[in-house]
């Protein structure tokens, strides 16, 4: 949408210019710091707008570009408006009159016309694959209730897989999802459910209801991402092995405005703490990720809740495997953090109190570690 050859910002972006791309998605998205005026519901906005922002008057229409044109993801769209409204050819080089952005999918902001954002696919043999990747803890209640929309105005889904065996995916999931849920898109649509495609090639759907889900009936397949397991024919035996006896249901959330992750939904269980109390311990890691782990009770009557953690460490991804196990263990001493060759058979059962720090030939860490 914007002619990135014109850009005359130099590449690749510093450090700083990461950080800017990184604060226009939570501008965009989620209208934070503060919601812009202009925010059109295609959700575009003045890039004059923009430059209102404290955080962002060192943007240029130059760096937006390359902003644009580094984003693997391809995350924003810029153009640039005559006074008709209509795109037109303008040079990076002149001002921000004129130009406008925004970003092409995972909105949380109101506002936004999913008919004007993004492009309606009413027929299901268009969507041969809609996936979406999550976690184990999820897994329980999306079994039950479907995959919701959460804070986001949209569930999120990819057109296939991101590992290059299938079409190119350069959106939609997470390469670190454990679950892999396949949902049949005519189904779907049977049930109410519209999808949309964004400029990235992320599929969209606002889901039915006032929670917007996608009902669980429409799963096609559910299969663990490493093994190919089906996790539907698995039944309750998979679900016993992380909701046990003694919890009740809670939340661990992924992808709210805070993460600004592809896909968010993260919804699992919390635990009584262990004793007489009914301690809760709740965790918060980096990006907004929110942890509920087993918090310790204390004496009669009350409980203690226990210490926060992180849930992942993505920072640690290509340093070697005793540093990444070294520091995960002092960041978090009750954790049990133990080095696994890729490739490795392990066992599937998933534990809060567990990191496992994947490493490859050469001893780097491949995947980023998280708890299970």
């Amino acid at each position: 949408m914007s002619s990135l050859s014109e850009s005359t910002h130099p590449l690749p972006l510093t450090k700083a210019e990461k950080q800017l791309a990184r604060n226009l998605t939570q501008l965009l998205r989620h209208g934070k710091p503060r919601k812009l005026a202009s925010l059109r519901p295609d959700g575009f906005v003045p890039l004059a707008e923009v430059l209102t922002v404290p955080a962002f008057t060192t943007l240029t229409v130059p760096l937006a570009h390359a902003i644009v044109a580094e984003d693997n993801k391809q995350r924003f769209a810029l153009r640039h408006e005559g006074s008709d409204g209509v795109a037109s050819g303008a040079s990076s080089g002149a001002g921000a009159a004129g130009w406008w952005m925004r970003a092409n999918q995972g909105h949380t902001v109101t506002g936004i016309d999913p008919e004007q954002l993004l492009t309606r696919v009413d027929d299901p043999s268009q969507l041969p694959c809609v996936l979406h990747g999550t976690y184990y803890a999820a897994w329980p209640t999306i079994r039950s209730q479907g995959l919701s929309r959460m804070k986001r105005n949209h569930v999120h889904f990819a057109s296939g897989l991101p590992d290059g065996s299938g079409p190119a995916v350069i959106s939609g999931m997470r390469t670190s999802s454990e679950v892999l849920i396949y949902v049949d898109a005519a189904k779907a649509m049977q049930l109410g459910v519209a999808f949309f495609v964004s400029e990235n090639g992320v599929i969209l759907t606002p889901g039915v209801g006032p929670q917007g889900t996608v009902p669980p009936e429409s799963f096609a397949r559910v299969v663990d991402a490493t093994t190919g397991a089906d996790l539907l024919l698995q039944g309750d035996d998979i679900t016993s092995s992380l909701v046990g006896a003694g919890e009740e249901g809670g939340d661990f959330i992924e992808g709210g405005p805070n993460s600004d992750v592809e896909t968010g939904n993260m919804t699992g269980s919390k635990r009584k703490g262990k004793g007489k109390g009914k301690g809760k311990g709740k965790g918060k890691g980096k990006g907004g990720l929110q942890l509920l782990l087993p918090g310790k009770g204390k004496g009669k009557g009350g409980g203690k809740g226990g210490k926060g953690s992180k849930g992942s460490w993505p920072e640690l991804l290509g340093q070697t495997g005793d540093a990444a196990v070294s520091a995960i263990s002092a960041a978090a001493p009750g954790l049990k953090v133990t080095k696994v060759p890729e490739g490795a058979m392990v066992t599937m059962d998933h534990r809060l109190d567990r990191v496992r720090v994947y490493v490859g030939t050469d001893g780097k860490v491949v995947r980023p570690p998280h708890l299970g």
